[in-house]
C-alpha cells in the first residue's frame, strides 16, 4: 500500500490557484453598497420568530407531508415590485464547466470526477447587486466587487464591518474601508459563513480541508476547529476514488480499508482537495442555538465510512447528515441522516430549522422536540414549474431568507441551478397571499449565494 503526503495533481492546482487571477482585494471596499441596500436587516431570521410562524402556517394540519411548490405558491409572470434588487455571489461560466463535470458522473447522491491541474479553481466571480426594475432577465451588470471563486457574505450587527470568503481567504472590511485577511491554515476553499446575534462570531465551514472554524470578527482570530479526519470521516466521496486522508499525527494503519492509497496532511497546513477528494464537503454551519459557545451544527454533503481494515463501506457519495459537534475532540451527534447533498443548514426560530435537500430539488424542516429532529414537512420543487430541466438530476441551494421592514412580507430566494433560474418565493401579508418569481440569469453563471433585497 503506497503512502504520499498530498495528491500531485491537486498540490499543482492549488499552486495555481495562488498565482493565477489574483484580483487582490481593492474591490472589497465597495461591498458597502451592500449596507445600503438592508441586506443586514434580512440576514438573521433566528432573531425573530416570524419565519417560523409562516412555515408552520404553510404546513397547518398538513404536518410531515410534502408541498408542492407550484400548488402552494401562484407564479408571476412579471417581476416583483416590492423590493427593487437581487444580491448574487456568482462565480464565472469556466467555475460552471467544471462543477458540471464534477457532478455529471453522480451515483447516489456522491460526485465524480477529478479536476485536471490546469482547472485550478482559479475562476474570477463576483458579487453583484442587480436592480430589478424594468428588466425581465438577470444580466452581467451590477457587480460592485470581483474575487477569486467568491462565496458569501455577512455582516456582523453593530459593527459597522463586513465579513466575506472566496477560495483562499476570510475577509474583513472595516467600517473605514481597511482590509483584512485570513488566510493559509485550514483556510480552503471556505463555502459559508454565518455571524451570531451579538455579531461577535462567526463560524465559517472550509469545504477544501473538512473543516469548521470560530472566529471572531473583530480581529479574525480562530477560537476553535473542527476536523473531520479526527471524527472517522477520512475516505474521499468522489465516484471511483479509493483514497484514505488523515492527518500525519493521527494515522492508524489498522483503520485503512485494503486497496485504499494514504493521504497524509500536516495538520497546520493540510492540503485543499477538491470536492471529488474530500471527505465530508462540509459546507453549511451554524452555532447551535441552544449552545452556542460549546457546539456547532452543520451538513456533511456526502460521506463514506470504514471503522476498520477490510470493512464493508457504505456506498460511494451517500450519506448527507446534519451534524451537532463540539470543539477540539468532542464526539459528533447525528441529528439527520438519509440527505441528499444538503446545503444552506438555517435556524428559523421556535426550534424549527430548515436545510436544502439539495439533489432531491427539496426545502426540508426540522423541529427539535427537546429529543430528536423530527420531519417536519418539505417544499419541493416539483414538476408543475414551468421551466424545464436542464438535466435529469434537480440541484437546490444558495437558500436564504429575508423579510420587508415593516415585517409584512418575508421572502424565500434559492437557486435552481437545472432551470437556471433564481426562485423568489412571498409571504404576502397585507394581501393574505403567497406568490412566486421565476428569474432567469446567464447560463454561464454559477450561483454561490442570492438574497432578495431592496427598500420598500
Amino acid at each position: 500500500m503506497e503512502r504520499v503526503r498530498s495528491h500531485p495533481a491537486m498540490r499543482a492546482a492549488v499552486e495555481n490557484l495562488l498565482t493565477a487571477s489574483n484580483v487582490g482585494f481593492n474591490g472589497y471596499r465597495q461591498l458597502d453598497q451592500f449596507k445600503q441596500a438592508g441586506l443586514s436587516e434580512a440576514r438573521s431570521p433566528q432573531e425573530e420568530k416570524g419565519f417560523s410562524t409562516i412555515v408552520r402556517e404553510l404546513f397547518d394540519g398538513r404536518v410531515r407531508e410534502s408541498l408542492n411548490v407550484s400548488e402552494v405558491f401562484k407564479f408571476s409572470a412579471g417581476l416583483p415590485q416590492e423590493y427593487d434588487s437581487l444580491a448574487f455571489v456568482v462565480s464565472r461560466k469556466d467555475l460552471r464547466r467544471i462543477e458540471e463535470a464534477m457532478h455529471k458522473a453522480r451515483v447516489g447522491g456522491g460526485v465524480g470526477g477529478t479536476p485536471k491541474p490546469h482547472d485550478a479553481f482559479g475562476s474570477v466571480g463576483g458579487f453583484y447587486l442587480v436592480p430589478l426594475k424594468g428588466k425581465k432577465e438577470i444580466s452581467e451588470d451590477g457587480r460592485v466587487a470581483q474575487a477569486v471563486f467568491p462565496r458569501a457574505i455577512a455582516e456582523p450587527r453593530g459593527d459597522g464591518s463586513l465579513l466575506a470568503i472566496d477560495s483562499q481567504n476570510l475577509v474583513r472590511v472595516s467600517p473605514k474601508g481597511k482590509v483584512e485577511s485570513l488566510r493559509g491554515g485550514v483556510v480552503g476553499f471556505p463555502h459559508s459563513i454565518e455571524v451570531n446575534n451579538k455579531g461577535t462570531r462567526a463560524v465559517v465551514t472550509n469545504s477544501g480541508t473538512d473543516t469548521v472554524m470560530r472566529v471572531t470578527t473583530k480581529r479574525l482570530k480562530v477560537k476553535g476547529v473542527w476536523h473531520a479526519y479526527d471524527h472517522g470521516f477520512n475516505l474521499s466521496i468522489g465516484y471511483g476514488q479509493r483514497r484514505y486522508v488523515c492527518y500525519e499525527d493521527n494515522y492508524d494503519p489498522s483503520l485503512v480499508p485494503e486497496g485504499f492509497e494514504v493521504i497524509l496532511v500536516d495538520r497546520a497546513n493540510p492540503v485543499h482537495f477538491p470536492p471529488a477528494l474530500q471527505t465530508t464537503h462540509v459546507n453549511s454551519s451554524i452555532l447551535d442555538p441552544k449552545d452556542e459557545k460549546e457546539k456547532v451544527l452543520m451538513t456533511i454533503f456526502a460521506h463514506r465510512m470504514a471503522t476498520k481494515k477490510g470493512e464493508t463501506i457504505e456506498q460511494e457519495g451517500t450519506g448527507g447528515k446534519i451534524l451537532r459537534a463540539g470543539w477540539g475532540d468532542s464526539g459528533n451527534e447525528v441529528l439527520v441522516d438519509g440527505l441528499n447533498n444538503p446545503h444552506d443548514l438555517t435556524y428559523l426560530g421556535d426550534d424549527l430549522y430548515m436545510v436544502a435537500n439539495t439533489s432531491s430539488g427539496e426545502l426540508q424542516f426540522f423541529e427539535d422536540d427537546g429529543l430528536e429532529w423530527q420531519l417536519f414537512g418539505k417544499l419541493v420543487f416539483d414538476e408543475g414549474l414551468t421551466e424545464p430541466a436542464l438535466r435529469e438530476h434537480p440541484w437546490i441551494m444558495a437558500v436564504n431568507f429575508t423579510e420587508s421592514t415593516d415585517g409584512a412580507r418575508q421572502f424565500i430566494s434559492l437557486d435552481d441551478s437545472q432551470r437556471k433560474v433564481v426562485h423568489v418565493l412571498e409571504f404576502n401579508k397585507r394581501l393574505g397571499a403567497r406568490r412566486r418569481w421565476s428569474i432567469p440569469y446567464p447560463y454561464d453563471w454559477g450561483i454561490q449565494n442570492v438574497w432578495y433585497v431592496g427598500k420598500d
